[in-house]
């Protein structure tokens, strides 16, 4: 999994594309791309003046890029050395989660398979979640290595620690994506 982030406001006009969280030792600057790599493995990519090639107007997270993105991605890299190629994913890395039981800290919650989701924020029983799939790249560039429930500041929606619930739908349909997409 990969995420992209990017802030319109920020004067760098830098577009990252996030892999993995591990710490990085060495990177390599080909042209507008930046490659940053653990060893040998790319952790990070950055392309600079990603305004000359596309308009984007968010200030974080960009969750589920649409496919034309990932393509013009691809040519950019693929135009400055060609080291590193953006597979598309129709997947965003949050899932709806259905709070089946809770006993103090631990909730049973059914995301097409049931999982335990140890929390310190309280969880209506019964109620719909957004929660974090394992391996999908949180707001703050992190790995995710355990399932968890989502606030709105995980989210990035605001500054608040309020869990999300949604309405009543499928457990582990993919938060952001409409059916058919």
């Amino acid at each position: 999994m990969y995420r992209l982030f990017y802030n319109h406001k920020d004067e760098d006009d830098k577009l990252e594309i996030v892999l993995s969280d591990l710490d990085i030792s060495s990177s390599e600057e080909l042209g507008d791309v930046t490659y940053y790599y653990h060893d040998d493995k790319v952790t990070k990519i950055a392309i600079k003046n990603i305004s000359d090639y596309l308009k984007i107007k968010t200030n974080d997270m960009i969750i589920n890029p649409i496919k034309d993105i990932i393509k013009l991605i691809n040519l950019i890299l693929e135009s400055n050395g060609n080291k590193y190629q953006i597979e598309y994913k129709n997947q965003s890395g949050f899932i709806i989660g259905h709070v089946l039981e809770k006993d103090n800290n631990f909730f049973q919650v059914d995301i097409g398979k049931v999982i335990t989701i140890i929390s310190d924020i309280d969880i209506n029983l019964d109620s719909y979640v957004v929660v974090s799939e394992i391996g999908s790249i949180s707001i703050d560039k992190k790995v995710v290595r355990k399932y968890e429930v989502l606030t709105s500041k995980d989210l990035g929606l605001d500054d608040k620690n309020d869990i999300i619930y949604v309405e009543k739908d499928k457990p582990g349909k993919d938060y952001f994506l409409n059916e058919g997409e």
